[in-house]
């Protein structure tokens, strides 16, 4: 993505600059230390996020196969309209029907980025830089780094997709008015990677994403593990400043997003995402050029 101003940065908060101002805050912070920063809470001020009674979602035992979950498919409310946080792209709060579909347990890991460039099926290796996986001993690292384009090729070489934005959002919520996918709790080191705070540089994993699956507890009620941070993940549709609702031709179908754009839709955040960013109604978007180390992604099917 490219240079954006203060004020294109308060409105739309692209996920390269954010990704780039928390890596920066990272890298000097070890700089002058000599070590990994250390989570901390800055005084600061309190975080604007509303701290009620933290209750648990509803959990659902769903078909597990190859490494997806079938998600059953329903109708929810997309969508956010409420006290702060909340954006002005998480309105207008409507509702959708989701047809069955099976999505990935976990991120696409190096492993298997490694392996489908390998095959010569995945048209380039992701790219390198600070904070980058793909070279990366680890190879349970999601892959980071991705554009929107090596993602979607990725999916296709293996016979799955990205999924709709609608799909991920029902997958991370299970369709319930939950804040985050365990719940209404917000997040916190042990449950999830972000930055420590809504006020903090420092991440929870201060040199890049964590290996896939390693927070269970974070999971959504499907089952559906690292759907908030560790990285945001791109999904099929594109970009609009406010929710466009096209309904589906037919009923087996899923309602899809704007028909062209110029940006697509990242979901969930990541290591360098403010915890706020990680709401399962948060949206994000990122251009055709990005690929930072905030960004990864997993895979759906029919």
């Amino acid at each position: 993505m490219g240079s954006v101003d203060d004020d294109a940065y308060l409105n739309a908060r692209p996920a390269l600059l954010r990704g780039v101002i928390a890596l920066a805050c990272v890298v000097m912070t070890t700089v002058a230390s000599g070590e990994p920063p250390h989570p901390h809470e800055p005084e600061l001020g309190p975080d604007i996020e509303p701290r009620g009674p933290e209750e648990p979602a509803q959990r659902y035992k769903v078909p597990m196969r190859n490494g997806m979950l079938r998600v059953p498919g329903g109708e929810f409310s997309m969508g956010y309209e409420g006290p702060p946080p909340g954006e002005p792209n998480e309105k207008p709060v409507h509702l959708v029907k989701v047809a069955p579909f099976w999505i990935d347990r976990t991120e696409v890991t190096i492993e298997e980025m490694r392996a489908c460039v390998d095959r010569s099926e995945c048209p380039a290796r992701p790219r390198n830089g600070p904070g980058c996986t793909f070279d990366r001993s680890d190879p349970k690292l999601p892959v980071n780094c991705v554009s929107w384009q090596l993602a979607d090729a990725y999916c296709r070489a293996v016979g799955k997709r990205l999924p709709t934005e609608a799909e991920w959002e029902f997958a991370a919520s299970g369709g319930q008015k939950v804040r985050y996918p365990w719940g209404s709790g917000p997040p916190s080191c042990p449950v999830t990677v972000t930055l420590v705070s809504n006020h903090s540089g420092a991440s929870c994993s201060p040199r890049g994403p964590t290996p896939v699956g390693v927070h269970p507890k974070g999971a959504s009620p499907f089952g559906v593990e690292d759907m908030a941070g560790n990285v945001e993940e791109w999904v099929a549709d594109w970009y609009a400043d406010h929710y466009e609702v096209q309904l589906p031709q037919h009923a087996a179908a899923s309602p899809a997003g704007p028909a062209f754009g110029v940006a697509h839709v990242l979901r969930g955040g990541g290591w360098m995402s403010r915890p706020r960013e990680t709401r399962v109604t948060a949206r994000s978007w990122g251009s055709l050029n990005e690929a930072g180390a905030n960004v990864g992604f997993r895979c759906a099917k029919d």
